[in-house]
């Protein structure tokens, strides 16, 4: 397994540059693709989070990496919502969301990446990402104290995350680079883990369970095939409260 660059500033600021650079056309694709309400690649993800929702009252909501909103939709019963995209061009899509009728809650918006993002500690009900952890963001031990800091005693976290043994991170020039990987310079070895849908911003099943037992979470994992031929890794996890020590679910 590759170690990763966790806290390495400089590669976070590589990570950060290329959504930023999402152009109009691009994020009005998403938008449409939004629209399909009925999408099972959408509502899958989409019902788990309306489950977690109505396990909490009037929850305050973060969603990490939101993109056009597609998941605002399902936040029922949410107070409020907080979106963070590090794209201007996807958070000006995410004003008028898909399913916007049905959202009831507050909806802030906020343009900023995960790695030099802050709120005070135990603001959240709800922190969730879905599209973001293994394609632009690698999900590490630096990110997750930061949404466990966020989290309020008793509150949930729902993070998607791309499988590192998916089919399509396992071909013969991903074994040939993580071979060579410890060889090279930290510059080249930070541009070649930067790169969006490296296989070193994925996780194996067993690193993720680490992280969550490591970072403190009661926790389960599930597997989730995507319809972009892979497979996602959907962690639900909820932080203890004061004092209690976190357990893996079967």
């Amino acid at each position: 397994m590759p170690t990763r660059q966790s806290g390495d500033k400089k590669y976070y600021e590589l990570l950060s540059r290329i959504p930023k650079s999402v152009t109009a056309e691009i994020a009005k694709q998403y938008r449409d693709s939004d629209s399909r309400l009925d999408d099972p690649a959408h509502t899958d993800l989409g019902s788990a989070l309306t489950r977690i929702c109505n396990t909490l009252s009037h929850p305050k909501v973060l969603d990490l990496g939101c993109g056009c909103g597609r998941q605002f939709r399902f936040l029922q019963g949410a107070e409020t919502i907080v979106g963070v995209d590090v794209s201007t061009e996807m958070l000006k899509q995410a004003e008028h969301p898909a399913g916007e009728e049905q959202i009831s809650a507050k909806v802030e918006l906020i343009c900023g990446d995960v790695f030099n993002l802050n709120f005070p500690d135990n603001s959240f009900d709800l922190i969730y990402s879905c599209g973001l952890f293994g394609l632009w963001v690698p999900l590490d031990d630096f990110i997750l104290k930061k949404i466990s800091r966020w989290l309020k005693p008793g509150g949930a976290a729902f993070l998607v995350i791309i499988d590192a043994s998916s089919p399509r991170t396992t071909t013969w020039k991903g074994r040939l680079a993580s071979s060579l990987r410890k060889f090279l310079p930290n510059p080249v070895r930070r541009y070649l883990d930067a790169r969006p849908g490296s296989m070193f911003l994925k996780l194996y099943e067993s690193e993720l369970r680490n992280l969550m037992a490591g970072a403190n979470f009661d926790f389960t994992i599930w597997q989730r095939g995507n319809p972009a031929r892979r497979i996602d890794l959907v962690c639900e996890a909820r932080k203890p409260e004061s004092g209690k020590l976190g357990t893996e679910s079967n």
